[in-house]
């Protein structure tokens, strides 16, 4: 299968999935909550695998798919904060969220950075 095909297919599931949690069964702020957490771990999961795939994806593209797969990993972290600390806790993982994303995004600068010097010739 093309990376594209394995991308729309797993944005396809997430979709269905939510789709089917939201309005198929009894509405349940927890049980959605839940399931949500459990469905962005995995989508999360599955986009690192596939943009670990032979032959890697280059520049834009490689760019995209990590992005994709990290706001997955964050969605999960912030649904797993709400479904444990209730309603009142949503400005908090909101907040929590926005932290480690902030932090995730300056460990990458910084990893690019330090591998552009590694990789630089000397002088």
């Amino acid at each position: 299968m093309s990376r594209s095909t394995l991308w729309i297919a797993l944005v396809a599931g997430v979709a269905a999935v939510e789709l089917f949690v939201r309005f198929v069964l009894p509405f349940n702020l927890d049980r959605v909550l839940i399931v949500e957490t459990l469905l962005f771990i995995a989508a999360g999961c599955a986009g690192f695998a596939i943009a670990a795939r032979l032959p890697r994806a280059v520049g834009w593209r490689r760019a995209l798919e990590l992005t994709l797969s990290g706001a997955l990993l964050l969605a999960a972290i912030r649904t797993g904060l709400w479904a444990a600390g209730g309603v009142a806790s949503v400005p908090r993982a909101n907040l929590v969220t926005g932290v480690v994303g902030a932090v995730a995004v300056a460990v990458v600068w910084w990893r690019s950075r330090r591998a552009d010097r590694i990789r630089a010739p000397s002088s």
